[in-house]
Order: C-alpha cells, then structure tokens, then sequence
C-alpha cells in the first residue's frame, strides 16, 4: 500500500507514484524510494510533490527507519510531512525525470508514473 500524503488539496481520485531519489537528495531524505498517493488533477505534478515531501529542507524526514520500503500509513508532521508549502519551482540544482525521461516541474502525473529527483552532479 502506498503513502498517502498530507497536505495535498482533494482534486480527484487517488494517482499512486513511485517516487526515487538519488545521491545527495537521498541522504537527505533518508530513503531512496516509496510509493506515494496523492490525489489527481492539475495539482499532481513533480513540483507540487516536492514541496510536500520537503526534501533537503528543515525538519525534512530524516533517516527514517523505513527508508525504500512503501509506508502503510501517513507519516505524522514531526517526522516532517507537513502541509505544503506556498507554490514555487524546484530548486534550480534538482532535475525531475518521469518515466525515466527529463520533464518539466509542471508535468501533469498519472497513476503508475515513476517520478525521480536527481541532484546536479558534475565531474571531471
């Protein structure tokens, strides 16, 4: 069973997601990946599932001991998932891939879609 998540607006019927992330971001997360239900409609985007998650952001879940397992139940907020924040653009040094393709934050998602953060990474 997927991780309902708090604080998202009722907009449809329930989309599920499976939701990675990776290198830093996952550090900061504590987990890699979880199955994650949020309603459907336009509020169902990577963007506006960023903001609810909280990654890399104070009091954003930390070393959870259920880290890449699917959550039976919603997370309580001093675990960190709390209601959403004000709307805005994931942070410049985040990109988002759905379905293992580049898209934009604003992308409508789907049930089954896979959403992935990547950090930036550079190298020589």
């Amino acid at each position: 069973m997927a991780d309902p998540v708090p604080g998202l607006e009722p907009g449809g019927p329930p989309i599920t997601l499976s939701v990675k992330v990776f290198a830093g971001l996952r550090e900061q997360a504590g987990w890699a990946e979880r199955l994650v239900t949020m309603a459907a409609g336009p509020a169902a985007t990577p963007q506006r599932l960023w903001q609810i998650l909280r990654i890399g952001q104070d009091g954003a879940e930390q070393g959870a001991s259920l880290a890449g397992a699917p959550l039976q139940m919603p997370l309580p907020t001093s675990l960190g998932w709390a209601p959403a924040l004000a709307d805005g653009p994931l942070p410049r040094s985040v990109r988002v891939a759905v379905n293992q393709r580049f898209a934009e934050g604003d992308q409508r998602l789907e049930d089954g879609d896979e959403v992935a953060y990547l950090p930036a990474i550079s190298g020589g």
